[in-house]
């Protein structure tokens, strides 16, 4: 009897483990290799894992009109990189070293260690960016294209009408060094 009872007990738990699966969002920690390409059309495959940064190029007003991915954190070409000196542009949309103002700041904003995935209106702006990174040595970049090609579960409507204007910095001065 006790035998029997031990062998119920086992085959009871076996089934629970194997009819268990995950059915949740939460972030997950397996990393899944780097992958060949990650385009918006695959993209939802690999949100919220850990071991990827998620980066929307785009401008504030273009987040707001527009709308955004959720998972992607916010980094403006224009209104950030550009703004404030750390990357741009000095032959259009052609990356040169030169571009790099401020090789410091692009270090602290993408993380090396991760699998990075940029996104902006077209690609163009993630185009830029990734040569960028490709260029101080990051392994792992990919331009994911623009957000009008982006048909997965995780996007939020913005309002179509947001506006903002940026001062220029000589406008601003300094930032103050803690607020």
């Amino acid at each position: 009897m006790k035998k029997f009872f031990a062998v119920f007990v086992l085959a009871f738990l076996a089934i629970g483990f194997i009819g268990c699966e995950k059915t949740t969002t939460e972030v997950t920690t397996e990393a899944p290799g780097a992958p060949e390409s990650i385009t918006m059309a695959n993209v939802d495959d690999y949100l919220f894992n850990a071991d990827f940064q998620f980066v929307d190029l785009r401008k504030f007003d273009d987040q707001m009109s527009d709308g955004w991915i959720r998972g992607f954190e916010f980094i403006p070409f224009f209104d950030y990189l550009e703004y404030m000196d750390i990357l741009v542009r000095v032959d259009g949309w052609s990356f040169a070293d030169t571009a790099i103002k401020d090789e410091l700041a692009i270090r602290s904003l993408f993380d090396e260690d991760k699998y990075i995935v940029l996104m902006c209106a077209s690609g163009t702006r993630a185009g830029f960016v990734k040569d960028a990174l490709v260029s101080l040595g990051y392994e792992n970049v990919y331009n994911a294209g623009g957000l009008s090609q982006y048909t997965g579960d995780n996007m939020v409507l913005g309002d179509g009408v947001y506006d903002i204007t940026m001062l220029d910095p000589a406008m601003t001065g300094e930032l103050p060094e803690t607020i």
